[in-house]
């Protein structure tokens, strides 16, 4: 996180019939041209969603 000037994980949750649809907006600022994109936090993003789908959703439903 040293190489951002700024990160910032939005989400917004909008319920359906069944479910809800989740859209996650992730905004960052590099101090410098050099610094990576962030890719490893995407993927780690990806695992929490796993997370969190595994336990507010009902396994009958999947």
């Amino acid at each position: 996180m040293e190489d951002y000037k700024s990160f910032k994980f939005i989400m917004q949750i909008v319920p359906q019939r069944e479910g809800s649809v989740v859209h996650w907006i992730v905004e960052y600022e590099k101090l410098n041209n050099n610094v990576p994109n962030p890719h490893s936090l995407f993927h780690l993003s990806v695992e929490v969603l796993k997370y969190v789908d595994a336990h507010l959703a009902p396994e009958d439903k999947k």
